[in-house]
């Protein structure tokens, strides 16, 4: 037995000696900490085999698409009275105007985005719209709040707000800190103009010591008042005045800023330098700087076109109220006609110039639609069949004695499927030849 336990004893040494680790022996208490020393590189261990991989880091569910272009609008004060008077300033806009814009961008169905969407697509978070509205409003007057905030709340666009903290918080005329977290509670969002609104690219006699920190003041501490007052950080920087230098850049990148805002009328995109954003400042009464901005979408002479879509009139016999035009297919309705009469009944619009009639549908351009002079009917139908599911028509014209056109502007779809199903054959209707039989029974 002895023997035998030998003979064990000699067979354990030697698989150790083969392919046994040496066990360490225990390690002195460490006290003190060695210099450091460069390890030499190592190939990572792969994980054990009943573990599960890591986690993939974050990413967007989808590929980002880079090809977006997003218009920055630029607006600053709000008039309840058409005259404004030539003493305010030139970027002041009646409310009825601005109404005016935002149902075009709502008409025409342009996305409006939030400064923070538009980051975190900058960013490689998320997608946006191929072409989308952002709308900015600079100094912090309290018609921002008073005029537009309710606008902007009746069509759920978001927003952000450029107050300068000079004039923030004060009475009259400048939004409160109240109003400020109510629009951010409505999904405003805040970013800085400094603190003066002065013109941050002049040194004037300050000198280059001086000047440094004025922009630093300016950059930074706007920053951080905001964020104490708002409990939002503001993450952007409007230039007061469009006006800026590499310095005031390097004073707004110093102070953390992820975006800031020009005046220069240009669009923005993938490639955009954040640091120079343009937007276009719609000033007063005059639309060309929107309708710029709305260019790739929407043709220069119907920007400020009313849509008759939504206009009413009351029915004679019954007095109920209906459209002022009937339109086949139904805005938002789904057909199963694949080569549908496409057609506007004018008949309560009044004299038009035909001149300027046209219908446009989208996928085929301008087509062909022929107006009839006894019924007042504007129709045309399509030569091939609908293919794709959702289709947009815009019929155009201008009303004798009107300078601006009128549009009617509608959708609908086509249910390519139940028509396929409508006139596919029941199983009762098949021939005999073709139909499946069962498999026999043994």
């Amino acid at each position: 037995m002895l023997l035998f336990r030998q003979v064990l004893s000699i067979l354990a040494l030697l698989a150790c000696l083969a392919g046994c680790e040496k066990i360490p022996a225990p390690e002195e208490p460490v006290t003190s900490v060695p210099e450091a020393v460069e390890a030499p590189l190592e190939a990572e261990p792969a994980p054990p085999a009943d573990l599960p991989p890591p986690p993939e880091p974050d990413t967007p569910d989808e590929a980002v698409d880079t090809t977006s272009k997003v218009a920055v609008l630029g607006y600053h004060k709000f008039s309840a009275s058409p005259e404004i008077s030539r003493k305010q300033l030139p970027t002041t806009i009646f409310i009825e105007k601005f109404r005016e814009q935002m149902q075009t961008l709502a008409d025409n169905e342009i996305p409006v985005i939030g400064m923070g969407d538009f980051l975190a697509w900058r960013r490689g978070e998320k997608n946006i719209p191929p072409f989308s509205v952002i709308i900015t409003i600079d100094d912090g007057y309290v018609s921002t709040y008073d005029l537009a905030f309710p606008i902007l709340k009746e069509f759920d666009f978001p927003f952000t707000v450029y107050p300068y903290t000079n004039f923030f918080g004060g009475a009259g005329k400048t939004l409160s800190k109240d109003e400020v977290l109510e629009m951010v509670a409505a999904g405003g969002e805040i970013g800085s103009h400094g603190i003066s609104h002065g013109f941050l690219n002049r040194q004037g006699r300050r000198s280059d010591e001086i000047h440094a920190a004025f922009l630093k003041k300016e950059a930074t501490d706007s920053r951080r008042i905001l964020k104490e007052k708002t409990g939002q950080d503001p993450v952007t920087f409007s230039y007061p005045y469009g006006a800026y230098d590499d310095r005031v850049i390097a004073a707004c990148v110093d102070a953390g800023y992820a975006a800031m805002v020009t005046v220069k009328g240009r669009k923005v995109s993938w490639e955009t330098d954040l640091k120079e954003m343009g937007r276009y400042i719609v000033h007063g009464e005059d639309d060309r700087a929107f309708a710029w901005a709305l260019s790739s979408r929407l043709a220069i002479g119907l920007v400020g076109a009313s849509n008759l879509l939504k206009e009413t009139t009351k029915d004679k016999v019954t007095g109920e109220e209906k459209p002022l035009v009937d339109l086949f297919p139904a805005n938002g309705s789904t057909i199963k006609e694949r080569q549908p009469t496409i057609s506007a009944n004018l008949s309560l619009i009044g004299n038009i110039d035909l001149d300027t009639l046209s219908m446009s549908v989208s996928g085929l351009g301008k087509v062909g639609a022929q107006y009839d002079e006894a019924t007042k009917f504007y129709s045309y139908t399509p030569l091939q069949r609908f293919r794709l599911p959702d289709y947009r028509v815009l019929v155009q014209f201008v009303r004798e004695g009107e300078k601006k056109p009128s549009i009617l502007r509608w959708k609908f779809s086509v249910d390519a499927i139940a028509n396929y199903l409508e006139h596919t054959p029941k199983p009762s209707e098949q021939d005999d030849s073709v139909a499946i039989s069962e498999p026999a029974k043994n």
